[in-house]
């Protein structure tokens, strides 16, 4: 969920519900109740752990967690499906506002 919660498609898909505080988003209940969460493996589970972990880890010492959150992307990109054209759309929309 975390990992989700922090991603592109979040940003993307809630872009006029989120108010972003930081380090911190804030969304209003009836937006957060509209999420679709798809039910992952346990395996793919493990490997969003494992990634949110690290980035956590890198950010504590301020080192760049650029890959791995690309990685996380790129991992729900392909959990729901994304085309090439629609990951390339999420990418500019999240690009231009930040």
């Amino acid at each position: 969920l975390t990992a989700f919660l922090n991603s592109n498609l979040f940003d993307y898909y809630f872009k006029d519900s989120v108010i972003t505080l930081g380090l911190v988003k804030r969304a209003k209940k009836t937006y957060i109740e509209t999420i679709y969460i798809k039910d992952v493996s346990d395996q793919d589970d493990e490997r969003f752990k494992e990634l949110v972990y690290e980035i956590q880890n890198k950010k504590k010492n301020k080192e760049d967690t650029t890959e791995l959150e690309e990685k996380i992307n790129n991992m729900i990109y392909e959990l729901y499906g994304l085309t090439e054209d629609e990951i390339k759309e999420v990418e500019k929309e999240v690009k231009n506002s930040k």
